[in-house]
């Protein structure tokens, strides 16, 4: 009975700890332990599975966390996928150009809409085939020059119009937005931006531009006929309103006032004496000394004038 106990004691029951620990390591249980503190082979054994076991615990903790990592970069990579695609789509389909040049003048990238904006079948194509912006795409290399210093200087160009080349040599208007890149060291690595066409544009300013042009100019032409309908009146003061225009017009480019101002200035010294066609013909052209009813309708004439030009819808006050 002695000796089976001391059997069960020193072997059995530390061989059944093993097998438990062995089992509960197979189950992914690697916080057991056989605490088993015999000096023999059987403690030595269960004291080398216990450091085993902690190994395997370091190497499983080791594991989910490296699991996790790789689970997180991939969603990072994911992420950066879609956003990538996103943005690629904008720059793919988006009106209007999309560019990079470096700063000495060569395009680094450009999207399809700026490609056939300038008349070339691919982005590939207009970047190969353009190694000098200032003279190849710029029709005014002053322009590329101007541009550098503005977006050197602020950092950003906001609406910078220019005239620009195509493929085929034809010229169009484009607007320009664009801003510096740096990189991580602060080096001016490109600049980005996008230009607009605005040819349509353009072109409906000229025409309005000339379509006032021709309005001014028959204006004009309503005034001095009105003027010379006045002095036909009265041959003896012909010429006055003439000398008057003239005279008003130096005194305004004199006080340096805009252009504008200066010649509706001279349109309305050409009529200022407007007045006088109230005033009997009879009147005006009398050689000799007027009567006072005669002087007192001569001196009405300027409020004459104010009553036939205070309703006229010009894009300026005579009156």
């Amino acid at each position: 009975v002695f000796l089976i106990s001391v059997i069960l004691r020193n072997i059995a029951r530390p061989i059944t700890r093993l097998l438990d620990a062995t089992e509960n390591i197979a189950t992914g249980n690697f916080d057991y332990k056989t605490n088993i503190r015999t000096h023999d082979e059987i403690g030595l054994l269960s004291n080398a599975f216990d450091i085993m076991t902690g190994e395997l615990r370091k190497i499983t903790v080791s594991r989910d966390e490296l699991n996790k990592e790789v689970e997180e970069r991939k969603q990072a990579e994911k992420a950066l996928q879609q956003s990538e695609q996103k943005y690629r789509s904008i720059f793919e389909n988006a009106v209007e150009g999309i560019f990079q040049t470096t700063p000495e003048g060569r395009y680094m990238s450009v999207n399809p809409s700026f490609a056939r904006m300038t008349g070339y079948a691919s982005p590939e194509e207009m970047i190969e085939s353009i190694t000098d912006l200032g003279h190849q795409a710029y029709v005014n290399p002053g322009d590329r020059e101007q541009f550098v210093r503005l977006i050197t200087e602020h950092g950003v160009v906001e609406g910078y119009e220019i005239q620009h080349y195509r493929k085929d040599g034809s010229i169009f208007w484009v607007s320009i937005n664009a801003r510096c890149v740096y990189d991580e060291h602060g080096v001016l690595k490109c600049y980005e931006g996008t230009y607009e066409d605005i040819t349509a544009r353009k072109f409906a300013e000229e025409e309005v531009k000339q379509t006032m042009e021709k309005l001014r100019k028959s204006l004009s032409g309503s005034i001095q006929a009105m003027s010379l309908t006045v002095e036909t009146r009265d041959p003896y003061t012909a010429g006055h309103q003439k000398h008057v225009a003239n005279l008003a017009r130096s005194i305004a480019q004199e006080m340096n006032l805009p252009s504008d101002t200066v010649d509706n200035i001279r349109m309305a010294g050409n009529v200022h004496d407007i007045g006088k066609i109230s005033v009997p013909a009879e009147i005006l052209s009398r050689p000799g000394k007027l009567s006072n009813i005669e002087f007192s309708l001569i001196k009405v004439h300027p409020q004459s004038g104010y009553g036939i030009l205070k309703d006229a819808e010009l894009p300026y006050p005579i009156a």
